[in-house]
């Protein structure tokens, strides 16, 4: 996802999807200092809907205990539901706010018909998580049968503000895009930090015989838990639509980038996961100066198994918060 201003100053020399490309054969140190600027501001872009919706992944995986594929469709039904409600005439606040809540509960409809029944069966992760790949080419064939492989849109017609940070820019719908993915984040780290519904969550995803034991109403922690995770997740969904085209598998890229973002920021904290987002959109921006975007989700997942074989509990030197909020 890069802004009109980066294609314009590295179009002439990322010829032909040339595997390497000197940094010396631009102009000058100037052109290149402008490009890096540029490709930062890229990465905070692409990084901020990474990190949305690796933590949507991850408050499902930590509750749940299971890889939930479902979250990739929750991210392209947020964007459906966006286009529909905005082709009836809503604005794009109202289809945003729309998205959430109707993402959230079709997720929590999807867990209750599903989900709870294997878990009323005892049944493993494994199968569980067969059971969320199925609900998600299930759910994007529904998609494609209703609405076609057509590319849609939200975007509008009309030309936007460019917003310039020193020589490089974003336009204003960029950075809406940014400020309310961070917002977002923002709210609910400090609501699971500190509201009673947060602590019920960290307990029963660190012992749920023992919340059982307690009296927490597992039950209500579940689906309060999936509306939220499912929610966020149709939240990045409507973000990335106002910026991007929207199609039946966009939900599959970013979930594999949020999977990847949770194995490079570890499990011991929302932040670590973050990081790992942040992280990955910088290294997929950064390696256009060198290498064809062709080339970005391949670097990313050698980073992935990069950090499996060597730091295999994420960034060295994130807090385990779940283990000091136990204690």
């Amino acid at each position: 996802m890069l802004s009109p201003g980066c294609y314009i100053l590295y179009t002439d020399w990322l010829v032909n999807g040339a595997i390497f490309e000197p940094l010396f054969a631009l102009p000058n140190n100037k052109e290149v200092n402008r490009m890096i600027l540029q490709l930062f501001f890229n990465a905070l872009l692409t990084g901020s809907l990474y990190a949305l919706t690796a933590v949507a992944f991850t408050i499902l995986y930590r509750v749940l205990g299971f890889f939930h594929f479902g979250v990739g469709l929750y991210y392209t039904m947020g964007a459906y539901y966006a286009y529909s409600l905005y082709t009836l005439g809503t604005s794009h606040l109202l289809a945003g706010i729309g998205s959430i809540l109707l993402t959230g509960t079709t997720g929590l409809g999807l867990d209750l018909l599903v989900f709870r029944t294997l878990r009323q069966r005892k049944a493993s992760s494994q199968v569980e998580l067969l059971a969320s790949i199925g609900i998600y080419i299930i759910g994007q064939n529904l998609i494609s049968l209703m609405f076609r492989d057509n590319l849609l849109s939200i975007r509008g017609s009309y030309s936007e503000i460019g917003i310039f940070f020193g020589s490089a820019s974003l336009t204003s719908r960029q950075l809406l895009i940014i400020l309310s993915a961070q917002l977002a984040i923002i709210i609910v780290m400090l609501w699971l930090k500190y509201s009673q519904f947060g602590l019920e969550i960290r307990a029963l995803a660190n012992n749920e015989s023992l919340a059982k034991i307690m009296g927490l109403p597992v039950g209500r922690i579940l689906a309060l838990t999936v509306f939220l995770g499912s929610g966020l997740a149709g939240f990045a969904g409507f973000l990335a639509s106002l910026d991007q085209n929207i199609f039946p598998t966009m939900g599959m890229p970013a979930l594999l980038m949020a999977v990847a973002a949770k194995i490079v920021g570890g499990d011991r904290s929302l932040a670590g996961v973050i990081n790992g987002a942040m992280l990955i959109a910088l290294l997929q921006s950064l390696s256009l100066l060198i290498l064809p975007a062709a080339w970005q989700d391949a670097l990313v997942f050698l980073l992935m198994i990069f950090f499996l074989i060597f730091f295999p509990s994420g960034i060295p030197g994130i807090k385990d918060t779940q283990k000091a909020e136990s204690k």
